[in-house]
């Protein structure tokens, strides 16, 4: 025999909330399944619970694009850092640059490898190490009265802009992300009463509609929202019989 099935998730308590909203309003107090207390409940929660979902629901969509774009800027953040360094290793190379200067951006000075960027943390730390060993080369040159020769392809601004850009999409992001916690905890608090409704109104409504076959309870009880499912093995509900078609009207006697 179907068994009757619960909601089991926001979208299906919707659903159970329109459903017995949609039924319900097209009717008088005396007509409904269900009670005028639950109709009166059912209600303003239905609407605070439109309101919270709706709102977790914008909340999630935000988060989840400016979590994108700032993971495309992290991305391209990394590229950046990872280029400046390649081409400065490529200067040291060439005796542009002197490998002390390694030491500088934080580097081991006797090695060409790249620094892991691997999080969050490792793009910030790198891009600042960038920006602040190339001021202390430029420094280095001033103090010891040697022609600064700035790196390039890219330059210390174009990392500096691209950290700028990633800190501000995450930040952004971040904010959402809190935005969104906070608008799914006053959905957590509205299900204890929504499905506390959902199950008191669908009980009174078998309970109204006991005298009924189970099958048609069911048929009946589904127009509610009720949901029922089968089990495996289980013969499910007929489907009701159609209405016969009305017989057409004989054509008018001939004049």
């Amino acid at each position: 025999m179907p068994a009757r099935f619960l909601p089991n998730s926001d979208v299906s308590r919707t659903s159970a909330l329109d459903e017995l909203y949609n039924k319900g309003s097209g009717m008088s107090a005396a007509q409904r399944l269900f009670s005028q207390e639950e109709w009166d409940t059912l209600l303003p929660l239905r609407a605070q619970w439109k309101t919270a979902t709706n709102r977790a629901a914008s909340a999630l969509a935000s988060q989840a694009k400016l979590t994108g774009t700032a993971e495309e800027e992290g991305t391209t953040l990394e590229m950046f850092i990872s280029h400046f360094f390649q081409v400065f290793n490529l200067g040291v190379k060439r005796h542009k640059y002197s490998a002390s200067e390694r030491a500088l951006f934080k580097l081991d000075v006797i090695s060409a490898d790249l620094p892991p960027v691997l999080s969050h943390a490792d793009r910030l730390t790198w891009a600042q190490n960038i920006i602040d060993g190339e001021a202390a080369r430029q420094t280095a040159a001033q103090t010891a009265g040697t022609v600064f020769q700035p790196m390039a392809n890219p330059d210390a601004a174009e990392v500096a802009a691209a950290l700028a850009a990633y800190e501000a999409t995450h930040g952004a992001a971040s904010r959402k992300k809190n935005e969104y916690n906070l608008a799914q905890q006053a959905v957590e608090a509205l299900r204890p009463a929504v499905d506390a409704l959902i199950l008191s109104a669908w009980d009174t409504i078998e309970f109204n509609l006991r005298h009924e076959t189970r099958p048609r309870l069911r048929r009946r009880a589904r127009e509610y929202g009720v949901v029922y499912i089968t089990r495996p093995g289980e013969t499910p509900d007929p489907e009701p019989a159609p209405a016969p078609a009305a017989a057409p009207e004989p054509p008018p006697p001939k004049t």
